[in-house]
Formats: C-alpha cells, structure tokens, sequence
C-alpha cells in the first residue's frame, strides 16, 4: 500500500485555503503514537519514504530544514507541514524549488526507446515547483499582513 497522492492533494488544497479538513469518524490514527515516540533518525527514515509523515510529527519537526527537506522532496505538499518560518524563508524554498528542478531536468532528458519522455513524470514535478511556490508565497504574504498590522496597531 503506497502513498495515496489524491488523498495527499486535496488535504493540501484544505490546507492552502485555509480552512480545516473534514474530520473522518474512524478509529485513532495508529501512527500518532508511534510519531510521538520516533527518534530523529526514524522521522528522517519515515519522511523519505512518505513525505506527508512530516504532518505527524510537525510540532518536533517542522523547524528542522534537513527532514523538511526530505519531506518536500518526496512529495513537495508536505512543504505545507513546515514551520512558518522554514516556509517563508526564500533561500530554503529556492533550496526545494532547485532540487525539484534538477529532478525535472534529469526527466525530461530521459527518453524511452522510442524516443519519448515521461510526461506524467515531467508534470507532476512541475506541480511540485508550484505547489513549493505556493506555500512559499502564501507564508509570506501572511507575514507581510502581520507584519503590516502589528505596525497600524502601534501606531
């Protein structure tokens, strides 16, 4: 059973929007307590292989530029489990943004026998630089707001 990427999507546009997921009736999430007791070592393991695990151990981890980065770079809507301030950070999301990219060159030089390339590949790196963009310039925008009212406030 492998990740469930439309799952991952749509959590991640709630999240973007700014409004909370639907929560689901089921029973406890199993992996909450095993997070909670995770060695760094185990998250960064974890997060290569699903990078939405960072979700779950975002307060111990959200900070740390390393696992957000393994995060990010297996599936880039984890970006959004990041602190605020590994978010708005442009040298870090420029980081994220030029790995994406290395993946993307490196695909779209890879043809087939016939001399194609992977165009769902190409695409869903693609999206991954926006979606990484899109956090990005949402945090900061919200920081620029906070910013701009904490100064009218004390004024």
């Amino acid at each position: 059973n492998g990740p469930n990427y439309e799952e991952d999507r749509e959590f991640f546009e709630k999240v973007m929007a700014g409004t909370q997921p639907e929560e689901k009736k089921t029973d406890p999430d199993p992996d909450f307590f095993r997070a909670l007791a995770m060695t760094r070592d185990e998250v960064v393991e974890e997060v290569k292989k699903d990078g939405m695990f960072l979700g779950k151990v975002a307060d111990r981890y959200g900070d740390d530029p390393e696992i957000v980065a393994l995060a990010a770079n297996n599936n880039a809507n984890a970006y959004a489990f990041a602190s605020k301030k590994l978010q708005e950070n442009e040298d870090f999301a420029q980081v994220l943004i030029g790995n994406k990219n290395i993946d993307l060159k490196e695909a779209e030089s890879k043809k087939d026998e016939q001399g194609n390339v992977d165009v769902a590949l190409i695409t869903t790196l693609q999206e991954q630089v926006e979606t990484i963009n899109a956090v990005h310039r949402k945090a900061v925008v919200e920081k620029q707001r906070s910013q701009y009212h904490g100064t009218e406030l004390t004024m």
